[in-house]
């Protein structure tokens, strides 16, 4: 555990020292829009292995935080999702009068939402709810099925990181159906902790101290 935070933390520096260098983009803040090149976030996550499909997938990719303009790509997304990966999203089947009402909801509720970009299209996205210890915010990855295993999820889950730590949260938590592999894995890649609660698994990502404090200072 103590060596996946510290990937997490060198992670989180990599992708602050990106958006320094780049002086027409903006870090990760709660009230700011920016985009980072996912290579790099990808690239920086504490990861076991990483293939060749992955890296040429994500080498043209950004991510990028979503606001009421990206209303309509977030929508086409989540409509796009085939049944099985509404259950695993939604916990359920969904309907798509359901989906859109979710979507409108969804983007002016959470605490944050981002999306890995490619052919300037949304391909999958990341969105946080925080609940009543705002320490612990809830987060929810998908990806488009023809988008998959491209490393996407691990470039969102950098960024998320950082939102983290610049939010003052500790933890960051998954909840995944028992059914939902990929998500499963990725938690593992991650060093998540995980506790098992009748048809869903808790996944906790510890958001590194060190980086933390620093951001709080």
């Amino acid at each position: 555990m103590r060596k996946a935070q510290a990937l997490l933390y060198r992670c989180s520096q990599t992708v602050s020292n990106l958006a320094t260098r780049r002086r027409s983009m903006r870090t990760f803040h709660p009230d700011l829009t920016t985009a980072y090149d996912a290579a790099t976030l990808w690239g920086a996550l504490p990861v076991t292995s990483r293939s060749s499909e992955s890296a040429a997938g994500i080498a043209a990719s950004s991510v990028t935080r979503l606001g009421p303009e990206h209303e309509t790509q977030f929508l086409v997304l989540l409509l796009a999702l085939d049944r099985a990966s509404r259950i695993a999203r939604f916990g359920h089947p969904i309907s798509d009068a359901s989906i859109i009402a979710y979507g409108k909801r969804a983007l002016s509720t959470a605490a944050f939402v981002a999306g890995v970009f490619a052919d300037d299209r949304v391909r999958g996205v990341v969105e946080v709810f925080e609940g009543n210890d705002r320490k612990v915010p809830e987060v929810a990855f998908v990806v488009l099925q023809d988008w998959r295993r491209r490393g996407y999820c691990l470039a969102l889950l950098a960024a998320t990181t950082l939102w983290a730590q610049q939010s003052g949260a500790t933890t960051l938590r998954l909840i995944i159906s028992r059914c939902n592999w990929p998500m499963r894995r990725l938690a593992e890649k991650v060093g998540a902790r995980f506790d098992l609660s009748l048809d869903e698994i808790c996944a906790d990502f510890a958001v590194p101290e060190q980086q933390r404090d620093h951001v709080a200072a």
